[in-house]
């Protein structure tokens, strides 16, 4: 049985012989393990036994490229956004430089609706070359595309004194999202959506908020991923427990993270754990960079034995490891997937 096959069944609820796992890496992190296992970072990831393949969507051919009058680390993406591509090495996700546009104005502003050709050639190539794992292609969802064109701040005031623009810019960010899902190469397994609603302590608006401005745009892509075929997967870091009924209502089939630190995992899993798959759950903020190797394992083994029960699971960080993280503890985490869950 492939490793997609095995994560299919996980995600369904049907037994296994074993539990699927997957670590997010900063590339910094995978290059590391990868200098000390002797492969290059993808050849790591094969290594590690990863389940799942990320994907990601490129600029079209004519649109996005690197601004060389900044320096040739800021990359101008084709929504006019502004981003410091060096800093995902380190931290694994870019900084942006600079927003498309300011104070919510848009008159001159063109969005992007998802067509062109080129956004998925390095997709299709990474498919052809590693053929065991689940393909997920990774699309950021309709809030985080608004606020990257406008700024967080603006948006999140924008929420409450400018709702015409918001409706205006989260129906622009929803048509570029469902095009680029109708036109996903079909060797395409899964979507995850990566939308970010949470805080460590909450959501960064309330649910009433949410609800009217999120969950409409929701439902419509997770729509457009059912017409596809494809397996519906939902990312957002922080503390959203409160939504996990809709989550469900939604039909979403597989979340990530089951953040530790901003999430009680043990409820979580209780309450919702038969209705949807879940993913996660060691600490990449707490345990992993902060612990000792024996430490890691031992939680480990407590994390499988808690999420794991029932299946409907996939082990894993909490979020990508950090390059700050001892690269024992790493390894040591490494050994005990290959040992405790390898296929």
């Amino acid at each position: 049985m492939t490793k997609r096959e095995v994560v299919l069944k996980t995600i369904r609820g049907e037994a296994t012989a074993y539990t699927p796992y997957h670590f997010d890496l900063t590339v910094k992190m995978a290059d590391r393990l990868g200098e000390y296992y002797g492969f290059d970072n993808q050849g790591a990831e094969d290594f590690i036994g990863n389940h799942l393949l990320y994907l990601r969507v490129e600029s079209p051919k004519g649109a996005g490229n690197a601004d060389h009058s900044l320096g040739d680390r800021i990359y101008l993406d084709e929504f006019g956004v502004k981003w410091d591509v060096e800093s995902n090495y380190d931290i694994g996700d870019w900084g942006i430089v600079d927003n498309a546009v300011k104070d919510l104005d848009f008159s001159g502003y063109k969005f992007p609706d998802g067509t062109g050709e080129g956004h998925f050639d390095k997709a299709i190539e990474l498919m052809g070359q590693y053929k065991d794992r689940l393909n997920v292609m990774c699309v950021n969802g309709p809030f985080i595309l608004g606020w990257c064109v406008t700024g967080m701040d603006d948006f999140l005031a924008g929420m409450i004194s400018e709702e015409k623009t918001i409706e205006y810019i989260l129906e622009n960010t929803t048509n570029y999202i469902v095009n680029i899902i109708e036109t996903l190469p079909e060797e395409v397994d899964a979507v995850r959506l990566l939308d970010d609603w949470g805080m460590q302590s909450g959501l960064l608006f309330s649910k009433p908020m949410w609800k009217k401005f999120i969950y409409p745009r929701f439902r419509t892509i997770v729509d457009a991923m059912r017409k596809k075929g494809v397996v519906v997967m939902h990312h957002s870091c922080g503390n959203t427990t409160e939504l996990f009924p809709y989550f469900i209502e939604l039909g979403i089939d597989m979340y990530d993270p089951v953040q530790p630190e901003a999430l009680d995992i043990a409820y979580i899993k209780k309450e919702y754990g038969k209705d949807i798959a879940l993913f996660g759950g060691l600490g990449s903020q707490s345990i992993i960079p902060f612990g000792t190797p024996d430490e890691v394992v031992k939680k480990a083994g407590e994390t499988l034995a808690l999420l794991g029960e029932g299946g409907k699971y996939v082990f894993g960080p909490a979020g990508s490891v950090p390059t700050e993280a001892p690269l024992e503890n790493v390894i040591a985490l490494v050994e005990f997937c290959k040992k405790e869950m390898g296929s």
